[in-house]
């Protein structure tokens, strides 16, 4: 008997702790039609309008693609450079090249300069030391302003070919990018990881800690979360590299 008493004792001290959860009172369903059909539905949510860059416009279930940004497109684009040319394979090559197109080309597309005035330029840029030029290029990128489609976060995923295995056995898919050279170094210096941040401090690490002898291979594609069926993709009129702000 005293065995079954402590049994029962240690049982009750060892319950957990029970709490009381009081649900809402439910909503009485829409009035049936006459002949046992239900209540016409709701209509359809409006789409929305996003802007998007240049390469942006695919949509997934869930997702916006903004824009697609290669620099080395960009710039082969402007400055007809390779991306295995010694301008930009040197230490700090890109980081040069970036900062003579800021100087020449004043910022803005139609007043860019002739390629000949940017690689005379690249030689003077050749004798600044390494940390005046790093924190001009900071600078430089910093003042660029963001077009009017750049959202103030994303998420930022590799192109589709890079996911593919056999990426290697097809031919390149042409597609559009951000032409601006200044523009696409803007876009990348405001990706952390996996994550864009519009507000954000420029990374510089993004543009300067490259492999050694090569220029920026990569391509980034910014993605904006969205409701499944709620957007529509409108692309930009602003081609310019100086979008008006939002």
């Amino acid at each position: 008997m005293r065995t079954e008493r402590n049994a029962s004792t240690f049982a009750n001290m060892s319950a957990p702790p029970r709490s009381f959860v009081t649900l809402p009172r439910l909503a009485p369903c829409a009035a049936a039609e006459p002949g046992g059909a239900d209540a016409s539905p709701e209509p359809a949510p409006a789409l929305r309008d996003i802007p998007v860059g240049p390469g942006g416009g695919e949509l997934t279930s869930n997702a916006l693609c903004v824009a697609r940004v290669e620099i080395a497109t960009a710039l082969r684009s402007r400055l007809r450079l390779d991306a295995a040319s010694p301008l930009l394979t040197a230490h700090l090559g890109l980081a040069r090249v970036l900062v003579a197109l800021a100087r020449t080309d004043g910022g803005t597309r139609k007043s860019q300069a002739p390629i000949r005035a940017v690689l005379l330029e690249i030689d003077r840029i050749a004798q600044v030391p390494e940390g005046e030029l790093v924190h001009e290029l900071g600078e430089r990128i910093a003042s660029i302003a963001w077009p009017a489609w750049a959202p103030r976060v994303a998420f930022v995923a590799p192109p589709d070919d890079a996911r593919d295995p056999r990426h290697d056995e097809r031919p390149r898919r042409a597609t559009r990018v951000v032409h601006s050279p200044l523009l696409a170094a803007r876009l990348v210096a405001a990706i952390r990881e996996p994550v864009f941040l519009r507000n954000a401090a420029p990374t510089l690490a993004n543009l300067l800690d490259l492999p050694r002898g090569s220029a920026p291979p990569r391509t980034w594609q910014i993605w904006l979360p969205v409701a499944p069926g709620r957007v529509r993709p409108l692309p930009s009129a602003d081609r310019s590299i100086r979008g008006a702000n939002p």
